[in-house]
């Protein structure tokens, strides 16, 4: 057997066939016993015959046994026999590819377990092993999803620091990984977003400084540990887990757009751990103020953005600063959500061939959360604002649910903000915006000052905070305007985390559903396919914040207003007054104008057509409707698409036409208001007029 190989166990007695050659032999002699005496007469008759075969079986299963013998003694002298019992989950190592992974740990699934295992000399050895206390981390990954920190090999000042942050258990992708690090491994990781991949490197890289005596105060120190982060945002958060899970060690922060000055200092000081952007950290090494030779550990986090933002040149530039490996060894690292091919090309460069790799994705899998709600809304872009707003009064509980919306430009973002239609507080985050803006937004909006963040991608990756709703202002694309899968996986991670439900909405016009169709595809997860909020939606979750707040008011408060609550009561009546009340606490005193469910557009009203038989071309639709609709209002139809099971069709008419057909709506059971959108067919699937593509 190849290093390294993990193949399928057996079960049933061909588990203990395949285990020993010679077992099987048995096994096939008791079987033939058996049917020989339950068939003495056949075997009278045939008796020649039987023997010939037995005697040919037996010969074959020899030369099988022979041929297994040699194998699992070669494999002996190799040590690469592994225990039959398996583990939740399996590590290899060895080189990978996009196509061929050296190690797959899947999911926490177990492996299947053999029936039976013959003895062998390193099977002895591993148990050996793990009586002696080797694989106590792995081992404790290996029964429970989360493992409690008590179950690995962690000193007790850092799970009290752990403790202190709430953090009793680890998540999969940190428990599978941590024995893996701790023996020096070099390593990949690869899990979904939002599953806690910063501490699934920072805790064992921590125990081992400590372990070796990392945390003096000897001036001038270089440092022990270098992370690599593509955000000033991402590195921002990397060095606060390092010091808040181990304060002992001094660690400094490095990303462009801050002063050089604090920087420099901090390193001439002395310190164990650097963080940075790849742009700003090489400037130091120009500098000469960052040395990098006593550098044991080379981290690179979110890798695979780090390579697609281009900073490619400049971690190359930066490996070369660390040098050669001094005595004590180096230990690269390197974690991310997704995994491009290309991303192959670093790792056999610059790690080790006994690299592990632990992929809690694997290609062709759920690669976006499940613990995410994804939901589509068609939107015409001249309504953009009005809907994002309704969204946030709908489904983020009338702006007191945390939210991100993703603008694709930094002008869209500005734009928004400033939107006369947005009428809930909110902020923007882009590249334009100054670093100490920059910070003390990411503050406000994580101490809730306000509860709407308007984005661009800079705040898709690593910013671990609570988001309750996240919401696309149409779908990523790449510059080519091929829609951005890998975007929009990072982007929806940023709701939903650490077991956290969550909910991500996309706008889109009618030709971006067919790239919302790759988006389902690529993660994994079906779309639900809604309607823009409609005004009664609106009202009815802008007056439940309103009466949470209600309830949330001191009774000693109420007292002051009992006077005017009276006079208000005089005039309009109890449950009037209530209601006037809750109108003006949610800003909505004027009528509300009627808006379609398929673009939200502002003075049209959807209208559902049915069919008893899939429609093959929109012609039909056509011809049923002029038979019944004035010329005005059948020539003012907008918008006609098919339903996904093609037998329904929808439209928009002009509110100002609606008379004639609100009498049409009741007259015909075929044709009604549209309360709630069904399913639709893509982008170019529905057929127009005479076969015409809409």
């Amino acid at each position: 057997m190849g290093k390294g190989l993990v193949t399928d166990a057996p079960d049933g007695a061909g588990a203990a066939a395949a285990a020993s050659p010679a077992a099987g032999l048995t096994a096939a002699k008791v079987t033939k016993k058996k049917k020989k005496t339950k068939s003495v007469a056949v075997e009278d008759e045939s008796s020649a015959k039987k023997k010939k075969k037995k005697k040919a079986a037996s010969e074959g299963d020899d030369d099988k046994a022979k041929t297994k013998k040699v194998k699992k003694k070669r494999a002996r002298d190799e040590g690469d026999d592994t225990e039959g019992g398996g583990s939740a989950a399996e590590a290899t190592t060895g080189t990978i590819s996009a196509t061929e992974a050296a190690v797959i740990v899947s999911n926490g699934a177990a492996a299947a377990a053999p029936a039976k295992r013959v003895r062998t000399r390193s099977m002895d050895a591993a148990e050996a092993a793990a009586a002696a206390g080797a694989g106590e981390g792995a081992a404790a990954a290996a029964g429970v999803q989360h493992p409690s920190v008590d179950e690995f090999d962690i000193s007790e000042t850092t799970k009290g620091h752990l403790r202190n942050r709430g953090i009793t258990t680890l998540f999969p992708i940190q428990a599978q990984t941590f024995e893996h690090i701790r023996r020096g491994k070099d390593l990949i990781g690869r899990a979904r977003t939002g599953m806690g991949k910063t501490l699934a490197f920072a805790v064992p890289v921590i125990e081992k400084l400590l372990m070796a005596g990392a945390g003096s105060l000897k001036p001038g120190r270089k440092p022990r540990v270098l992370v690599m982060a593509p955000t000033r945002e991402l590195a921002k958060q990397v060095a606060a887990d390092f010091e808040l899970t181990a304060p002992s060690l001094k660690t400094t922060c490095i990303y462009g757009g801050a002063p050089y000055r604090p920087q420099e200092d901090a390193l001439r000081w002395g310190v164990d751990v650097v963080v940075g952007t790849p742009g700003r950290l090489l400037d130091h090494v120009g500098r000469g103020t960052l040395q990098l030779s006593d550098a044991e550990f080379i981290i690179l986090d979110e890798a695979d953005q780090m390579l697609d933002m281009g900073f490619k040149e400049e971690m190359e530039k930066v490996f070369e600063a660390c040098g050669e490996e001094g005595e004590q060894g180096r230990q690269m690292l390197l974690f991310s959500a997704t995994m491009p091919p290309w991303v192959d090309k670093v790792v056999k460069e610059y790690m080790k061939e006994d690299r592990v790799f632990i992929d809690l994705v694997k290609e062709g899998t759920v690669k976006a959360s499940k613990d995410v709600e994804h939901i589509g809304i068609p939107c015409h872009w001249t309504s953009r604002s009005s809907t994002i707003n309704d969204i946030v009064s709908v489904y983020g509980a009338g702006g007191n649910k945390r939210t991100i919306v993703f603008c694709t430009t930094k002008r869209d973002c500005n734009e928004l903000c400033m939107d006369p239609k947005m009428t809930y507080d909110c902020q923007a985050l882009h590249g334009d915006i100054t670093q100490a803006n920059r910070e003390s937004t990411l503050a406000g909006f994580k101490k809730g000052s306000f509860k709407v963040l308007v984005a661009t991608d800079v705040a898709a990756r690593g910013l671990d905070m609570i988001v309750d709703l996240v919401l696309n202002a149409e779908p990523p694309t790449h510059q080519s305007g091929r829609v951005d899968t890998e975007s929009y996986v990072h982007r929806s991670g940023r709701t939903g985390r650490a077991g956290r439900k969550g909910m991500c909405i996309t706008l889109y016009t009618p030709r971006q559903r067919g790239g919302l169709g790759e988006i389902e595809r690529h993660i994994g997860n079906d779309f639900a396919w809604r309607g823009a909020p409609q005004p009664d939606d609106i009202v009815n979750a802008s007056a439940g914040a309103a009466i949470d707040d209600i309830r949330a008011v001191d009774d000693s408060v109420i007292d002051l207003y009992k006077t005017a609550a009276e006079q208000l009561i005089d005039e309009k009546g109890a449950l009037n007054a209530l209601c006037a009340a809750l109108a003006c606490m949610t800003g909505r005193t004027e009528a509300m104008p009627v808006r379609s469910l398929l673009s939200n557009s502002e003075g049209h009203v959807t209208i559902i057509f049915r069919s008893d038989h899939p429609i093959e071309y929109m012609a039909y639709c056509w011809t049923a409707i002029r038979k019944v609709l004035s010329s005005a209002a059948a020539d003012n139809i907008r918008g006609m698409q098919l339903s996904e099971d093609g037998l329904a069709c929808v439209f928009d008419v002009p509110e100002e036409h609606m008379e004639g057909v609100r009498d049409v709506c009741e007259r015909e059971d075929w044709l009604d208001i549209c309360t709630e959108l069904p399913p639709l067919k893509g982008a170019r699937e529905g057929k127009g007029v005479n076969g015409i593509r809409l």
